[in-house]
């Protein structure tokens, strides 16, 4: 392994830290910072607007990466002034003018602390860098005179349900909860900072066959493979998951310095060592979620499988680094089926004849979720296709101009109604659908800025109706007659949503009845002017 300095810092330190699994940037030495920063291009826009006298404000969960944003930024700043607000400490008096005025993190400090120095920078035109969480920011917002936090609070709020909100005078916002960063390169950079420190378990030692060192070689040697890790991260937040950075982080390092070998040169026990094993089988919670959405075994091709039992290379158009699995299963079918899991995974990663987004199109819900997400982040208009998965959940039709007014018919305690009807529609086209954080993906289109959901309403009502991935599923399943409580809470939903509804009256209405029991359809058309009902 390479022993040379990098930015005042060796590669075996950097192992070392992946080693102890110290992701937490906030609290990393400059020269680990610097090392391992990934470019980001909100860096450019927060340098800009610090060196024009405005204030930022950087919000988002915690392990986002405000606070390596804002370092990382303050860190080329010279020769502007930073001071840095610490706890139970005042403002020192005099700092020139174009200071700037740095909340490392808002939530380490007290309510006094924040308000007080905020008051004071504003009070001596010094500018502010404040990294802060929504709940803190909720709690101080209310109590500042000055009317600073509160409008950064506003802002976000109403760009988190997809309502424009211009930055306050002065302010520029950064809302790091609206992005989602495997919809970017930083997957990727991460993967080609802890690739090249890679080294050999404890129990290998120098031996450069410990699955470690010889996973990160081929992944580092195939830009399909690395592609294919990030799209399976990506696939996470398909479903609407905020993935932090942090996160992200310890995944990817977990994948090559949380395996341990039992023994060296064991090849089956070493198979569970190597990156393409453990991004489905890590003892982390990503690892899992990954498993449960998609794992290459549920896939079946008949011809790749075959060649993959037999060990046929050059008909997988691949090598594969690893004993056939036919071999081992001579001996030991447990053994065979190991290798077998192995090969399977290994292939997924680097065959370029695997057309992987097709399989998790095909395969994963969530990413046919994830497709809609990025129509309507694209401005296509979807509020008809959600329509029509609103209608075929409760009169089972598949029509989406109009979105019909349905009801329940009755109600029992121990089962669930069976028949539902509707009198009334509403074209689809007054329906509105909302984009959380379009705001930031139109101001920074290359950051990740992505939603996690939409929000369906009636254009003359704030009445909105949440389509996340759960309510997405759930409207295509089938209805359980019997009790199911996800499924009564999201008829609730419904039932409250479509009150607000307003449907024109009709000159000979029509009412849709539909049995769910017997999935059969009745058509009433009611006859006003001869007072009677025809049923179709």
């Amino acid at each position: 392994m390479s022993v040379q300095t990098t930015n005042g810092i060796t590669d075996r330190e950097l192992a070392d830290l992946f080693e102890r699994g110290a992701v937490f940037a906030d609290r990393w030495p400059t020269a680990v910072r610097h090392r391992l920063d990934v470019p980001d291009p909100l860096a450019g826009t927060v340098r800009a607007a610090l060196k024009g006298g405005r204030h930022v404000a950087i919000t988002g969960a915690a392990g986002d990466g405000k606070s390596h944003l804002a370092m990382t930024v303050l860190d080329d700043l010279a020769p502007v002034t930073v001071h840095e607000v610490v706890r139970g400490q005042s403002l020192p008096e005099g700092l020139p003018k174009g200071t700037v005025v740095f909340f490392r993190d808002v939530s380490a400090l007290t309510d006094g602390d924040v308000l007080t120095a905020v008051r004071q920078a504003i009070e001596d035109s010094l500018t502010l860098l404040l990294t802060v969480n929504e709940g803190p920011l909720n709690t101080l917002a209310p109590q500042d005179p000055t009317g600073f936090l509160r409008d950064i609070r506003d802002a976000i709020h109403r760009r988190s349900r997809g309502l424009e909100a211009p930055d306050p005078s002065g302010t520029v916002i950064v809302n790091l909860s609206g992005r989602q960063v495997t919809r970017g390169d930083f997957v990727s950079g991460v993967i080609q900072k802890i690739l090249p420190v890679v080294r050999p378990c404890r129990v290998c030692g120098k031996s450069k066959n410990c699955p470690r060192v010889r996973g990160a070689q081929q992944l580092r040697r195939s830009r399909i493979a690395q592609e294919r890790v990030a799209r399976l991260l990506q696939m996470l937040t398909d479903r609407g998951r905020h993935l932090t950075t942090r996160e992200i982080w310890a995944f990817l390092i977990d994948l090559f310095f949380g395996w341990t070998c039992i023994a060296t040169n064991d090849e089956v026990d070493q198979q569970r060592g190597y990156f393409w094993n453990r991004v489905f089988d890590g003892d982390n919670a990503i690892a899992q979620a990954i498993r449960e959405d998609f794992d290459p075994l549920r896939v079946a091709r008949a011809r790749d499988d075959a060649n993959l039992w037999l060990g046929h290379s050059d008909d997988l158009g691949i090598s594969l680094p690893l004993t056939p699995p036919r071999v081992l299963a001579r001996s030991s079918i447990e053994e065979g089926l190991v290798m077998f899991t192995s090969a399977k995974r290994f292939y997924f990663f680097f065959a370029k004849s695997w057309d992987i987004d097709h399989t998790l199109a095909a395969f994963v819900p969530a990413s046919q979720f994830g497709v809609l997400l990025t129509k309507a982040a694209g401005g296509e208009a979807v509020a008809a296709e959600l329509a029509g998965l609103i209608n075929a959940f409760r009169l089972g039709l598949k029509t989406r101009e109009d979105l019909w007014i349905s009801r329940h018919h009755s109600f029992a305690a121990h089962r669930r109604p069976a028949v539902l009807a509707a009198s009334g529609k509403v074209p689809s086209s007054e329906l509105v659908v909302r984009v959380p954080f379009s705001d930031e993906a139109r101001t920074y289109p290359h950051s990740g800025f992505f939603p996690h959901r939409l929000l369906m309403g009636w254009s003359a009502s704030d009445q909105e109706f949440v389509i996340d991935f759960p309510t997405w599923l759930e409207l295509q399943g089938d209805r359980n007659l019997i009790v199911d409580r996800s499924q009564e809470t999201l008829d609730f939903a419904l039932d409250i949503f479509l009150s607000q509804g307003n449907p024109p009256d009709a000159a000979d209405p029509e009412v849709l009845v539909y049995d769910h029991r017997r999935r059969r359809h009745t058509t009433l058309r009611l006859d006003g002017s001869e007072q009677r009902v025809e049923v179709l």
